[in-house]
């Protein structure tokens, strides 16, 4: 794991018989490590209902200014969407560094958690992997309708 901080540390869902109830109870040893709260480098965490309505996924935003909406701030040079890597979040320090870059820059920044990727168990079984990018895809078209212009 690429942490800064080992409280920013999570537990991933992987749906292997077995393992999930091993990872937790190992996770519970520290409950800190899961604590959401712990990781402080984001404005605002939004849970995102996935296109199908039965799953969800986190987006956290960094605002260049004084937020105006949920996605944007005022004043701000556009809006940056980061896609952390397979086995990472948010709170990695290349998500985090990659985020203060553009923020001093003047642009709001969003970074996706992919499902089981925020510290929080999902409804579903299954994942992300290279190829899906379903919640992606579905989060573009949910910037797209609530945007202000």
């Amino acid at each position: 794991f690429l942490r800064k901080s080992e409280g920013c540390s999570y537990v991933s869902e992987p749906g292997l018989a077995g393992i999930t109830q091993i990872l937790t109870a190992v996770a519970s040893i520290d409950n800190s490590a899961r604590d959401e709260g712990v990781c402080d480098y984001w404005d605002r965490r939004v849970r995102v209902e996935t296109q199908c309505g039965a799953d969800f996924f986190h987006a956290d935003v960094k605002y260049a200014g004084k937020p105006s909406s949920t996605w944007q701030s005022q004043n701000s040079k556009g809006t940056i969407v980061l896609i952390h890597g397979l086995e990472s979040n948010s709170n990695s320090s290349l998500s985090t560094d990659m985020a203060n870059a553009y923020q001093t820059d003047g642009f709001d920044v969003i970074c996706l958690n992919f499902r089981g990727c925020c510290g929080t168990p999902n409804l579903t079984l299954g994942g992300y992997h290279l190829g899906f990018t379903d919640d992606l895809r579905h989060f573009l078209e949910v910037l797209k309708e609530t945007w202000e212009t």
